[in-house]
């Protein structure tokens, strides 16, 4: 799993290990300077590329 989490953009392997802050995606979000939707898509959008890379290994 951590090869496959490695294997991903940064941007990607940011938005995952986001989930496990203390803080909520909002406040995430805010703090980087987007919307909550973009980084809810972002979170989506990773978890989707991390399930295709677990796959294929």
């Amino acid at each position: 799993m951590l090869g496959a989490l490695a294997d991903l953009p940064p941007w990607q392997r940011e938005a995952l290990l986001a989930v496990d802050l203390p803080a909520s995606l909002v406040q995430y979000a805010k703090a980087r300077g987007m919307s909550p939707g973009t980084a809810a898509s972002r979170l989506r959008i990773a978890r989707a590329a991390l399930a295709r890379a677990l796959r294929r290994r």
